[in-house]
């Protein structure tokens, strides 16, 4: 059994003495040789740590989960490597659990014990979303436990109408964390956190102001030691960039400069605090709406050309900053190109330009050719002059702006939701 130790499982569960943990049994039928993977969630359904993985054999076709340490408890992720099929099971503290499982199918996963025989049954529900809340209630209400009353809670919450009177909506949003221990560890490791602060972040119309408010009744009382800041801090500015096109500039400044700029919270994650100082430049020097400034260019051909030039003659150019040796430019960029070719293909009067982001251009033309972007306009600054990085704040590889035939900027990262809203916006 091979073990995979993540940073923030070891950070939150050997805070612990050893004792309990848990024992996790599944006896497998026709999958030998497949490997089965136990991992832990981060806030999301999407983002996930593997925290152990058992190989199947043939002459041991039981995946065996192991831990000694007493742990916080939480709702798990199984997969199988195969297929990437997964369901969730509930793991608490001292639990020692046993499954079935025939073919390579998890969604087949049978339990032998409860409560993971009647949460395997909500999992598996469909239908309204009433019908399976009401289900997780009746689950939780049987089986009682830190983590099943947290996670139903979220749901609870996460799942709520929100009131088209606007007095209803501020009273709701101001009552929303009441009942929540916002330091309860459990808050970060559950799949459906951001979803709830996705939720209560929507509850009044999403504006500078109305942000502001939310993130002060989320983080009140709260700092950098406290054991969740930073886990809603780093949701916060996703969200915050996921809004951009709104003008958030403000909400993103106030909570920088409030919650996040001082020393403490450096101390703690400088890498974080780096990073999010870093985008706040980049909002300043360039935010959404205004006209970015003109910079010269040399393409693969050796001419020269002006960003004015190209911009200029269609309605939107979408511009990706890039390094050849960037491992995250090299993943990205086929399928950002496919994407922006099927948009083209649609009928969009969009051109691309792929901007060399780095002196070295050694590598420039094999990555052109590698990774698609044969069709895209290729550029690197003229005399690889740098003078644009200061202009335009772009500080990382790969960065991105979509902007309008005026030089406006429409948007400052790759989401294919919001690139193609915004040109259907704009169409109508």
């Amino acid at each position: 059994m091979k073990k995979y130790i993540y940073i923030l499982f070891f950070g939150f569960f050997n805070l612990f003495s050893a004792q309990n943990g848990y024992e996790i049994s599944i006896k497998t039928k026709g999958i030998s040789k497949d490997v089965l993977y136990l991992k832990i969630f981060n806030g999301t359904a999407s983002e996930t740590y593997t925290v152990d993985s058992a190989k199947i054999g043939e002459k041991t076709p039981i995946a065996k989960f192991v831990e000694k340490q007493k742990i916080l408890g939480g709702i798990y992720k199984l997969e199988l490597k195969s297929n990437k099929s997964a369901l969730n099971i509930l793991v608490n503290n001292g639990s020692k659990i046993s499954f079935n499982l025939e073919g390579s199918d998890l969604l087949g996963l049978v339990a032998e014990q409860e409560p993971n025989i009647s949460f395997l049954s909500y999992e598996r529900q469909s239908g309204s979303v009433e019908k399976k809340l009401e289900l997780l209630r009746n689950v939780q209400k049987k089986y009682p436990s830190p983590t099943l009353d947290l996670y139903t809670k979220l749901e609870e919450k996460r799942n709520v109408k929100i009131p088209e009177n606007l007095d209803e909506r501020k009273k709701m949003q101001a009552n929303f964390l009441a009942d929540l221990d916002l330091n309860e560890r459990r808050m970060a490791l559950l799949p459906n956190s951001y979803q709830f602060l996705f939720k209560y972040i929507n509850i009044l119309p999403v504006d500078n102001e109305n942000y502001k408010i939310g993130v002060d009744r989320l983080l009140k009382g709260q700092n950098c030691d406290s054991k969740n800041y930073l886990f809603y801090l780093k949701w916060i500015f996703k969200n915050l960039e996921y809004y951009s096109q709104r003008g958030m500039n403000d909400a993103y400044k106030y909570t920088f400069n409030t919650y996040l700029n001082d020393m403490k919270c450096l101390n703690k994650n400088e890498t974080f605090y780096k990073s999010i100082a870093a985008k706040l430049s980049a909002l300043e020097a360039v935010p959404i709406g205004s006209v970015i400034e003109n910079t010269d260019m040399q393409k693969l051909d050796k001419t020269l050309v002006k960003l004015s030039d190209v911009y200029s003659k269609s309605k939107y150019t979408f511009v990706m900053f890039y390094d050849p040796d960037c491992v995250h430019c090299q993943e990205e960029t086929p399928g950002i190109a496919n994407y922006i070719a099927d948009i083209r293909n649609s009928g969009a009067d969009i051109q691309s330009i792929a901007y060399l982001n780095t002196t070295d251009d050694k590598k420039w033309q094999n990555f052109v050719k590698e990774k698609g972007l044969q069709n895209w306009i290729n550029v690197k600054s003229e005399k690889n002059d740098r003078a644009y990085v200061e202009k335009l704040e772009i500080s990382s590889n790969p960065s991105f702006l979509l902007l309008d035939s005026e030089g406006k900027v429409l948007l400052k990262k790759y989401n294919q939701q919001e690139i193609t809203k915004i040109l259907m916006s704009l169409k109508n």
